[in-house]
């Protein structure tokens, strides 16, 4: 019989985050041009039994929401949420941990208490990787489907199998219960109290291109992401259910530096049960990797965050257009520092005199 001997690795990050906002919006007078430095620590314990296999579980530690996981750090909430604000009020918390293993040489499985679904893709249909507001990097640009909820997932992968650097053909499908309901047994997963969400991805290409449609269906109470409509209602016998479409694709140039990589994302909702029908969501990034030979990088992203595009009996605003920038400086082989500044026009959708305009450094060590 095989043989197999079990491995533990462990991989960490620590983030340091120090930011300012200027804010016209009223509601942010109490952090406007305040100086934050905050925090964010991970670290990741990776396990195989059989050397394909994966249980991964992972530790947190952040400052900028409270235990309850209320924000308290001006970059921890609404449409200026960084992609990596986190929160667990100072606390040392598992907030991932889920298991993968094959089935067969081309579908894994994946199911755990604790897992995100945008982690449990096929691709990753982006190449937009530095990453500031949630909206435009951590989601994609599309939050409409790729929400990131994370609760008790079950999941399938398959990639196809083809020669090295030959385009493939990628699909997958996961349904996530909303953590707060996941591990409550009134609840539950697979029930109508689930907030769950089902997500389905293919996608076609390689490392240097790419495209992938993708489809979430959200029950009533799950959740937009980041965005100007970020939850749908769910009170006594009205229930708001959604089908949620995304198309995602990356260029990279074959030699990097002057040339950027390209990437762009289009998303839309229909919702049931609600005044409000349609959402739209959109965004395009820039990305220069190796600026002039060097280990720097540099990118430009814009687009807006889920905002309601069709309402009964209203004729809603079109969100106006949000961007970022940003440097990416690998001062050492484990450090790197972020600096970047964004703009956003509005806090809420139609919000006039509520722009926004932040800079945030961070530094990110890696062991």
């Amino acid at each position: 019989a095989t043989q197999f001997s079990t491995t533990t690795k462990l991989k960490g990050k620590a983030t340091f985050v120090i930011g300012a906002l200027d804010s016209k919006a009223a509601s942010d007078k109490a952090t406007d041009d305040a100086l934050t430095f905050s925090y964010d620590h991970i670290l990741g314990l990776k396990t195989s039994f059989t050397g394909e296999d994966l249980l991964f579980a992972r530790l947190r530690s952040s400052n900028m929401k409270n235990s309850d996981g209320d924000t308290v750090n001006a970059f921890a909430g609404g449409v200026r949420k960084l992609s990596m604000a986190g929160g667990t009020g100072d606390l040392v918390k598992i907030d991932r941990l889920y298991y993968k293993f094959p089935i067969t040489d081309s579908l894994t499985a994946a199911v755990g208490p604790l897992a995100r679904n945008t982690e449990n893709l096929g691709m990753k249909p982006t190449a937009y990787t530095i990453k500031t507001l949630n909206f435009l990097g951590g989601q994609f640009g599309t939050g409409n489907v790729y929400n990131k909820e994370t609760g008790g997932l079950v999941g399938l992968i398959w990639k196809q199998k083809v020669a090295k650097g030959q385009p493939k053909f990628t699909a997958a499908v996961n349904y996530v219960a909303d953590q707060g309901e996941a591990e409550n047994s009134e609840a539950g997963m697979f029930t109508s109290d689930s907030k769950g969400n089902t997500t389905a991805q293919l996608g076609y290409g390689t490392k240097k291109w790419g495209a992938a449609l993708a489809y979430r269906y959200g029950q009533c109470g799950a959740g937009f992401g980041t965005g100007f409509y970020s939850k749908q209602s769910c009170s006594g016998s009205k229930t708001v259910d959604s089908n949620n479409f995304a198309i995602n694709g990356f260029w990279k140039p074959e030699e990097t530096g002057f040339i950027p990589s390209f990437s762009v994302g289009y998303g839309w909702s229909d919702l049931e049960g609600s005044t409000v029908d349609e959402l739209t969501t959109w965004m395009v990034g820039f990305q220069w990797d190796k600026v002039a030979g060097t280990k720097h990088s540099a990118s430009v992203g814009f687009g807006t965050p889920t905002y309601v595009s069709a309402q009964e009996g209203a004729d809603p605003d079109e969100a106006e257009i949000a961007w970022e920038a940003a440097l990416k400086l690998k001062v050492a082989d484990s450090i790197t520092v972020i600096p970047s500044i964004f703009y956003m026009p509005e806090t809420s959708q139609g919000a006039s005199d509520t722009e926004q305009f932040g800079g945030v450094v961070q530094t990110v060590f890696k062991f």
